[in-house]
């Protein structure tokens, strides 16, 4: 047997044991997925969730939950912000209301 064959054969028998070991990874996250509290995933602070996440294949559910609550945390911001602008907006026009109602008189 040549050095290339060994070395080919090395590389065989290494991408063999890798997808085994990903068919094993892949099982137990399924297993596991079927006991996850999916509320826990709203508890997690970002840094926790995204190490939790990063666990995954992005084909996997865990990994699809994960992105999902950062697409509603994204929403809550989002939402935050439009309230903020909509409440300065009033103010903003009780204040232009108030001075027309009450003109300065020097």
């Amino acid at each position: 047997m040549t050095n290339e064959e060994f070395e080919s054969a090395n590389q065989s028998v290494s991408r063999f044991q890798a997808n085994q070991d990903r068919r094993r990874r892949l099982f137990k996250n399924q297993e596991d997925f079927k006991t996850l509290d999916h509320s826990s995933l709203k508890q997690m602070d970002d840094k926790a969730l995204a190490q939790w996440q990063s666990t995954f294949e992005q084909s996997e559910p865990q990994w699809r939950l994960a992105d999902e609550e950062w697409k509603r945390r994204a929403g809550i911001s989002t939402r935050r912000i439009a309230i903020a602008a909509i409440v300065v907006s009033l103010l903003s026009l009780l204040i232009a209301l108030a001075s027309y109602i009450f003109p300065h008189k020097p």
